[in-house]
């Protein structure tokens, strides 16, 4: 007679099919094999650390547990993202059988079933699972110390535990709070030593010590990342902070690389002088105290507004747009279980879970274990939800925690069945209206996607990595969804100049300024058109305007518009605007060569 398979292994496999079917679908799209944005970032740094790089010669100000991640798997299988998403994956339907195994060992096999279920068709998590970003591999190690945690306390386990969420802290620090919450924890669950809670705080500085160690000896610090947290901190409180990634009020860039420099820089801007990374965060910690402490009414209204964005259904994008992504491939969509089914059960299921019931069926744990795994999954999510409102939320930091919420709305499934079964209409009526006041909490309308906004990030970096068609077809679906933002005309007709068709370069460039009249950095690339047409005077007019309009393309414009009376052949009107630019922009190397070469023509020719 045949063996039953047991369910976690028909769990697992069920996860995998359905990621490796998703990876078939995505393994030939450019959406797949151009990573942007942090993706790009971290792929970029794991390189770095394939060539030699392991230990590096800079300040950490990006947490390095990922790029250290990729880096391991890239020495072992070489660089190539789809081993990289393949391991996810696996990673990803591991997930789901822990989730089994948690569920089924605090209620019963049938919660353990249905969480483990959801989890494999949870579309986000196939989603995550699929890009070079880090919420996946935190969601799982996250769930991984915790499953370890529930298996026993013994000293190897904790330890292990240990070195799990150390490894989480390098990956995010949204889990210290949890990693302060654990020790109590252990240590009433685990009345007899103490030193079980030295195994734990061993695993964590295991993990930590050698990044702290390396960023002592480099940078002078004995931290894990300088630089990012300050940023990170302000983003999500200040006068402006909707709750969500929001931007600044100067010019920050999205690229990770670039982005605590923008804000360094915006910093010793202010200071008048110049900042280290750990100078910079400090000073982003006191703008938020500030505005916290000035305006403590608002701020908590805005953590009140973080909060039931964490609730919400809508996944708030940071880098990807898992709305874009889905509208582009099928599985996704057929992935029925999102944030929106899972949320408001989970509701339901936290009220209900810490409750006993006469209804449950034996769980594999005794009523002492079920009750401490429940606290610990409880006190997860309460640890993670509190720790993510105190900075900002998106999809990809609220991640991590969607285990947990399944593992809690699948009971809310069960405790729902269960009271329609035993027909006991004062717990069914209670379930009901608590799950319409869940529905209406997390369905509250706060965000829209931006497809526009997408198709013209992910044209971005198909120009530059030469998949020039795709670029142009990307910026002209973006005018199409946003006819009337000019982002996409100006990144259009810039492309459309460095092919040399100068006359759709004008083209969408003019439609840029008419949608966006002080639209400044258009001008130059409208005034290059021209010149490179050789229209003269128009581009002299272009550039004219636009040293009228804007003191940040000056320089540039004074460059260009001298290079234009070079073409001319009027050489002392050149030198002229060489001239007011170098004074403008004298470290630029190529205003310096220009203003060099005609001063020299100039002197030979005796004037």
């Amino acid at each position: 007679m045949m063996k039953k398979v047991h369910p976690g292994l028909a769990i697992f496999l069920f996860a995998l099919i359905i990621r490796l079917v998703y990876l078939y679908q995505i393994k030939d799209s450019l959406y797949f094999q151009i990573p942007i944005l942090d993706a790009a970032f971290y792929n970029e740094w794991a390189g770095r650390i394939l060539s030699g790089g392991w230990i590096g010669k800079d300040n950490f100000y990006l947490n390095p547990g990922y790029p250290y991640f990729l880096g391991i798997i890239y020495s072992i299988f070489g660089k190539h993202i789809i081993i990289a998403v393949l391991i996810q994956f696996i990673l990803g339907s591991l997930s789901c059988f822990l989730i089994y195994s948690i569920a089924d060992k605090l209620f019963n096999r049938t919660v353990g079933v249905i969480a483990g279920i959801i989890s494999a068709a949870y579309s986000v998590s196939v989603y995550y699972e699929g890009f070079l970003v880090t919420a996946s591999l935190i969601s799982f190690i996250n769930l991984l110390a915790v499953w370890i945690l529930m298996t026993g306390l013994k000293k190897s386990k904790i330890f292990t535990a240990g070195l799990c969420l150390g490894f989480s802290i390098l990956l995010r620090p949204n889990i210290l709070l949890f990693v302060f919450i654990v020790p109590v924890w252990i240590r009433i669950a685990h009345k007899d030593s103490i030193r079980s809670l030295w195994y734990f705080i061993a695993g964590i500085f295991t993990m930590l010590f050698p990044v702290m160690l390396r960023n002592y000896f480099i940078i002078g610090q004995l931290a894990l990342a300088v630089g990012s947290s300050g940023m990170n901190f302000y983003i999500g409180n200040n006068p402006y902070a909707d709750g969500a990634y929001g931007k600044m009020y100067f010019k920050a860039v999205s690229n990770p690389a670039e982005q605590a420099e923008s804000f360094r820089r915006e910093a010793g801007r202010i200071l008048k002088r110049n900042l280290s990374y750990s100078e910079s965060s400090s000073y982003w910690y006191k703008r938020s105290f500030d505005f916290i402490k000035n305006e403590p009414v608002k701020w908590i209204k805005l953590l009140f507004r973080k909060f039931v964005l964490f609730w919400n259904r809508f996944e708030i994008k940071m880098n990807y747009d898992y709305y874009f992504i889905r509208h582009k491939f099928f599985l996704l969509k057929a992935a029925f279980v999102n944030f929106c089914i899972v949320a408001p059960l989970c509701i339901m299921g936290l009220v209900f879970a810490m409750r006993p019931q006469r209804a449950m069926n034996p769980a594999k744990a005794g009523r002492r274990e079920r009750r401490e795994g429940i606290s610990l999954l409880f006190f997860y999510v309460f640890s993670y939800v509190l720790a993510l409102i105190l900075f900002f939320v998106t999809s990809e930091y609220r991640y991590p925690a969607v285990w947990a919420l399944i593992i809690f709305a699948s009971y809310g499934i069960y405790y729902l069945y269960g009271t329609v079964k035993r027909k006991d209409i004062p717990g069914l009526v209670m379930a009901v209206l608590g799950l319409f006041f869940a529905v209406y909490l997390t369905s509250v309308n706060f965000y829209e996607s931006d497809f526009a906004h997408d198709f013209r990030n992910f044209a971005g970096e198909f120009y530059e990595k030469g998949y020039t068609e795709e670029a142009v077809s990307s910026y002209k679906e973006a005018i199409r969804i946003k006819p009337e933002k000019p982002d996409a005309y100006y990144d259009l007709g810039t492309v459309y100049l460095h092919q040399k068709k100068y006359d759709m370069a004008i083209s969408y460039l003019k439609k840029a300024l008419e949608i966006k009249p002080d639209y400044d950095k258009v001008y130059n690339n409208l005034g290059l058109a021209y010149k490179l047409k050789k229209d003269y005077p128009k581009a002299i007019k272009v550039f004219r305007k636009c040293i009228d309009i804007s003191p940040e393309q000056r320089a540039a414009a004074y460059n260009n518009l001298g290079l234009v009376y070079v073409e001319m052949g009027e050489l002392s009107k050149a030198f002229e605007n060489f001239l007011k630019a170098v004074k403008l922009d004298p470290g630029s190397s190529a205003i310096r060569g220009n203003y060099e070469k005609c001063r020299k023509i100039l002197y030979e020719m005796g004037k």
